[in-house]
């Protein structure tokens, strides 16, 4: 559909073609692993140089195949633009630093945020966390004063534990690797005070999820190479909480979740009805 208006309008054909994939992605293989994905809203942003597209425009709101840029061409993110439900704004691959590859998979990642956001209740329950200090905009999501220096000793010690676990599953060295990590976390959760950790659970349960989504779905659509987990237990290995601040929960909230596959295969279950309680699963 979109490679359509592609031709019919100004609309980057290969970009059409891989927004058209990532959909595809949520609509088959996604759905199976997260079923209510696919009913999610699915409207996306692309902004160029100078032009920017709406493709699949929110309910309720005017379509247009172009207009005259007005978001930054590097953005990759995901927030109500033109009404309450969720906008994709995304910009081309060479201005945002991607390969299509990793391109593709950062759509299919901020599409699972379509399907984070748009569950009843998301914003309120976001809010009652107390975290927001005054802010009312959203930005504290991104821009809480988490202690990531001090921090950052029991975070990379934790991170490594993780990953030390996750390379010991399916061997007898599981169980005794798990409880090391369950130690590491109870200590870095000891560290911080509660509205720290609470950021820090927020996170794991938005980032963290989207990126174990974004590694371990494997796809069958052709125009899609699945990503390996192993890129997560690598990056677990090099904790760099000081330098990637909030982007480096990304990883050892992925980690977390790929330990629940092996603790508590249900876990997906309750995630959605229970947000931001994600170690409830994992008790430290």
């Amino acid at each position: 559909m979109h490679l359509l208006l592609a031709l019919l309008f100004a609309l980057p054909t290969r970009e059409a073609a891989l927004i058209d994939c990532s959909a595809r992605i949520v609509a088959t293989d996604g759905e199976k692993m997260w079923p209510g994905w696919a009913a999610a809203p699915r409207s996306v942003l692309l902004v160029g140089a100078e032009t920017e597209w709406l493709i699949a425009p929110p309910a309720g709101v005017p379509p247009f195949e172009e207009r005259k840029r007005t978001f930054d061409p590097k953005l990759l993110a995901t927030f109500p633009v033109f009404s309450a439900e969720p906008t994709v704004v995304v910009g081309m691959p060479a201005a945002t630093g991607k390969t299509e590859e990793q391109w593709l998979w950062t759509l299919v990642h901020e599409r699972f945020h379509q399907f984070q956001y748009s569950r009843p209740g998301y914003y309120e329950r976001a809010e009652k966390l107390g975290l927001s200090r005054g802010d009312t905009t959203g930005m504290w999501m991104l821009n809480y004063p988490f202690p990531y220096d001090e921090a950052a000793e029991p975070y990379a010690a934790f991170s490594r534990a993780v990953g030390a676990a996750l390379r010991a599953r399916q061997t007898p060295n599981f169980a005794p690797k798990l409880r090391e990590a369950k130690r590491a976390w109870r200590a870095f959760r000891d560290a911080l005070k509660p509205d720290d950790y609470a950021y820090f659970r927020f996170q794991v349960w938005q980032e963290g999820v989207a990126r174990y989504t974004e590694i371990t779905l494997t796809t069958s659509e052709p125009c899609a190479t699945s990503r390996p987990p192993n890129m997560i237990i690598d990056a677990l290995d090099k904790p760099a909480l000081r330098e990637q601040k909030r982007v480096a929960f990304y990883a050892l909230g992925a980690g977390i979740a790929m330990l629940l596959d092996e603790t508590s295969p249900d876990w997906k279950r309750g995630y959605i009805d229970r947000p931001f309680e994600i170690d409830t699963y994992f008790q430290p």
